[in-house]
């Protein structure tokens, strides 16, 4: 009870102060989003980055995918402290709605399928036009929906669209649905909103988009790694976690407080350590894996003490970290 009593008005006054300066933020940024552009476009790749993409060797890329209704300045707090651990890291965010908070979805993205596309497309293209065509591995990380669509990339797109992708990092994402979105649209008081049309169907808890995904998830060799918050009125915890596989939940934080939360940034900076240190890069979608027993390529710049201390056989499969998150602060 005393959690309930702290953590509810904690979560929404957080909620309520945080909010309005992130779509500050967001709206400083609306005209270019209105424009198609994308703000990596705008940035050089920095000097660690580019020391590390040995010739021959395809560099490691994170991707970054925004959730419903905003852009990719969403990751902005991220972007920081991210590119401040990994320098030697590409980053590559999306917008997938060319815009700001826009109400409703074009035919495009009204689905999963749809919004998926969209994404892995702009993704291809962005490593092209950045001389990085033929990444080593792909780390997905979204945010909501776009959790589900990294997931949908991983385990339906990532071939076709020539995406390696190794790990998938979701924040909130209702891989099993929304239970307050499917016990609003039971209400009649709330039919007047559009509550079943377009990509809303997609995240009902009886979606068989979503139990399609589940399946996929079951039997995939791609490593996930979940977290939510614990008030979190819109994706439980149920349905943001994947048995299984690491997970977090960030105790009295919502659904959108969680991409600003240091508790949560501390999870997930820890996982991307290990996973980068645990296991060797694969190769490049197209060419042959590494023999077995043959020394691996460093994750990180020429040079790097973790990779050098590493015995010769390090080519192992990726596995899940034992290693455990960080307490909570």
């Amino acid at each position: 009870w005393l959690q309930i009593a702290v953590g509810i008005p904690f979560t929404a006054f957080t909620e309520l102060c945080i909010i309005p300066c992130a779509l500050t933020l967001l709206y400083s940024f609306a005209r270019l989003k209105d424009a198609g552009a994308c703000f990596d476009s705008h940035l050089p790749e920095s000097a660690a980055a580019r020391a590390a993409s040995v010739p021959g060797e395809g560099p490691t890329v994170v991707v970054l995918v925004h959730g419903n209704k905003f852009n990719e300045c969403q990751w902005a707090y991220g972007r920081i402290l991210m590119h401040a651990r990994f320098p030697h890291l590409h980053f590559v965010t999306v917008n997938y709605f060319s815009g700001f908070m826009r109400r409703n979805h074009t035919a495009e993205t009204a689905t999963i399928e749809g919004c998926s596309r969209i994404v892995a497309g702009q993704v291809r293209d962005q490593l092209a036009a950045r001389g990085l065509a033929n990444p080593a591995r792909v780390i997905m990380q979204g945010h909501s929906l776009g959790g589900v669509v990294s997931t949908y990339i991983a385990e339906r797109l990532a071939k076709e669209f020539s995406l390696p992708v190794t790990d998938v990092i979701s924040w909130s994402a209702p891989l099993r649905g929304s239970a307050l979105l499917g016990w609003a649209k039971k209400q009649d008081f709330l039919r007047s909103l559009p509550l079943d049309q377009g990509i809303e169907r997609d995240f009902c808890p009886q979606s068989s988009k979503l139990a399609e995904l589940q399946r996929a998830i079951a039997t995939s060799d791609v490593t996930y790694f979940s977290l939510t918050g614990s008030c979190d009125p819109l994706v439980r915890p149920d349905s943001a976690l994947i048995p299984g596989h690491p997970s977090a939940v960030i105790h009295h934080v919502g659904h959108y407080n969680i991409k600003v939360s240091t508790r949560a940034w501390a999870h997930v900076l820890a996982h991307l350590e290990d996973r980068l240190a645990a296991a060797p890069a694969p190769s490049p979608v197209g060419e042959e894996a590494p023999v077995a027993g043959q020394a691996a390529a460093a994750p990180g710049a020429p040079g790097d003490p973790a990779a050098a201390a590493r015995p010769a056989a390090a080519a192992v499969p990726l596995a899940v970290s034992g290693r455990p998150p960080p307490p909570l602060a």
